[in-house]
């Protein structure tokens, strides 16, 4: 830590590989490249002229050691002797070449080597030989489960979580012996890495009773995001029951959650309900709800609000069953406790989660949105019941939320637009307050402006063009803005447009994925790049970045990026810098739009002097 390990003078050296060698040496593996930038980061001009692979021939290896140290001689293994000494080596490489040797050599040459190999598998003192021998009973079919056995009885956390991998490869045929070592591994609390592996191994096991270790392994582990995640993975509906009563016992009143770990927590328990059978479910949730109500005192646990979002993620009974009941009489409690201001900012987030889900009403779902776009609610709560309202379907909501916009800021707005165009006749709502000079163009953000412009439906499409006019020609605003663009330099105001202009699709924000291209390391960009970037951003435009309109089977209008994209879901970025999970199986229409993301119109936000600010900062990335 006090000194460089490896220095040059060479401008061109690109070190990229440290290995034990099997001479006992150290190899540094050096290559060569006078370009080193990734292609999307240099102009096309200038890779015409450059050989972006020179140097592609040239590269060194050195070797390090001590001063006084004898480099071992490297000769092929000739025989079955050398190859387990080299097998039995401290030195990793040189049991990787005798792996090696031992794979490609024929049955019948290595065939006498079988009990020699397994006995440096099960009783070895070093961890690393005992792997390295193991590598070799599975390379050359010799592995049975008595050998994982004596493996998962070490206590050395490394070769127990490899047992457990090498047991997957008896998942269809488990001994009683290789259950019973599987069972014992949960009990004895190896370390995350062992419990996350019992987990992993677990969902592959056929015929495994595996609830017990699952129970123990959530008792303990749950804090871990990994674990969180391998949990997620359970198919077996009594493994998942398992584990999530371990969950809703685990965070109680008495443990501390953070927003961050409850949506994790949340997503882990909200998959594992939809795998738990309906009659375990309503038989659990039943319990959990009448002792939700009989609970004296205003808040929720961590572990009734995560019932809550299960609940309401699959699709809770009907009013006229016991749960449906219970249900209706929780959120008369919600609507209560919120209207007395007796709820935490936590469970006020996870009550707006909620919206949409069928766990309440239509009517009681408005009247707390209503409650939660209330001005003297956090920044956070608001937005998020912004976005929330895009999973309901009632006309009233374009009207509760234009209602509600004198109150909004231009963030806040910006959400409420996107939200507004998701529905036809919430867009119209929004036209129509436009039209009457309740809302002002130049309220709107751009993005909001630009969809409008290009709605789907034409006849909104033409009263926008109405009220907006007819575009400048992008060319005319680039030109007319060269023209009279002072020097950028660098200056903290240009970090404030770039906070309230930019930041939403080219920074990622709480954990959400960044939606636009990244904008550092481009100081190579000209003036002329810049600005036609900003002000004509459809001009050169890569396919990655073209905007996406989707209609859902129930009359949602979703336009954004497609950031990712599967057999089950889309997830779509949108414009506000929300990001929104579209299953594909909901999808009725879905068009490319062939413009940005990134509206046109920047002239109407950013004077000359200020775009200049702008790209100061930008260029100073």
């Amino acid at each position: 830590e006090q000194f460089d390990f490896f220095t040059s003078i060479d401008p061109w050296s690109r070190p990229v590989r440290v290995i034990n060698a099997p001479d006992g040496t150290v190899w540094i593996v050096d290559m060569v490249r006078r370009v080193i930038e990734h292609p999307e980061w240099i102009p096309t001009a200038w890779q015409e002229r450059l050989d972006l692979r020179s140097g592609s021939q040239l590269g060194r290896v050195y070797r390090v050691c001590y001063s006084d140290y004898q480099a071992e001689p490297m000769k092929a293994l000739a025989d079955n002797r050398q190859i387990l000494q080299a097998l039995a080596s401290d030195n990793g490489a040189r049991r990787d070449l005798a792996l090696q040797a031992l794979i490609q050599a024929d049955e019948d040459s290595v065939a006498t080597l079988e009990p020699t190999v397994r006995e440096l598998a099960n009783s070895h003192g070093q961890a690393a030989v005992r792997a390295s021998a193991l590598g070799g009973l599975l390379a050359k079919a010799w592995l049975t489960p008595d050998d994982v056995v004596a493996t998962l009885a070490s206590d050395d956390a490394r070769l127990a979580r490899l047992g457990l991998e090498l047991a997957e490869h008896f998942a269809d045929k488990l001994t009683p012996e290789l259950q019973n070592a599987i069972h014992d591994v949960a009990a004895r609390d190896l370390g995350l890495a062992v419990d996350l592996q019992w987990v992993l191994t677990a969902t592959l096991l056929e015929n495994f009773d595996a609830e017990l270790g699952l129970g123990q392994i959530a008792a303990r582990s749950s804090d871990d995001p990994w674990v969180l995640k391998a949990f997620s993975l359970l198919r077996q509906p009594k493994q998942a029951l398992a584990v999530t009563e371990q969950l809703l016992d685990r965070w109680n009143a008495d443990r501390p959650l953070s927003p961050e770990g409850f949506a994790e927590v949340e997503q882990c328990v909200s998959k594992l309900w939809s795998v738990c059978s309906v009659q375990d479910r309503e038989a659990l949730a039943t319990e959990r709800l009448q002792a939700m109500l009989d609970k004296t005192g205003s808040g929720f646990t961590n572990s009734q609000l995560l019932l809550l979002s299960s609940l309401a993620k699959d699709s809770p009974a009907s009013e006229a069953d016991a749960m449906g009941e219970l249900l209706s009489r929780v959120t008369d409690r919600i609507i209560e406790l919120m209207q007395a201001d007796k709820l935490s900012e936590a469970e006020q987030l996870t009550f707006v989660n909620l919206l949409g889900s069928g766990l309440a009403s239509g009517d009681d779902e408005l009247k707390m949105a209503t409650a939660f776009l209330q001005p003297d609610k956090s920044q956070q709560v608001r937005r998020t019941t912004i976005e929330s309202l895009r999973r309901l379907r009632e006309a009233e909501v374009g009207r509760m939320l234009l209602a509600q916009w004198p109150s909004l800021n231009s963030a806040l707005r910006s959400s409420a637009g996107a939200t507004l165009l998701s529905r036809r006749e919430w867009a119209k709502a929004l036209v129509e307050a436009l039209e009457g000079g309740q809302v002002t163009a130049s309220e709107l953000d751009l993005p909001t402006l630009q969809h409008l412009s290009t709605y789907g439906d034409r006849e909104l499409r033409n009263r926008c063009v109405e009220l907006f006019g007819q575009p400048t020609e992008r060319s005319q605003v680039v030109a007319k803005y060269m023209a009279s663009l002072p020097s950028p330099a660098a200056t903290p105001i240009g970090e404030k447009l770039f906070t309230e202009h930019c930041a939403t699709c080219h920074k990622s924000v709480d954990g959400k994925p960044q939606i636009g291209p990244p904008l550092e390391n481009l100081g190579h960009w000209t003036l002329d790049q810049w600005v036609s970037a900003i002000l004509d951003p459809n001009k050169t435009l890569e396919p990655k970045y073209r905007q996406s309109t989707i209609l859902t089977e129930d009359g949602e209008v979703i336009s954004g990026l497609v950031l990712e994209r599967n057999d089950r879901e889309l997830l779509v970025g949108v414009s506000d810098g929300s990001v929104k999970t579209v299953p594909t199986a909901s999808i009725a229409d879905e068009k490319n739009a062939g413009i940005s993301l990134m509206p046109v119109g920047f002239e109407q936000k950013l004077t000359p002097e200020q775009l200049s600010e702008l790209l100061g900062f930008l260029r100073s990335r």
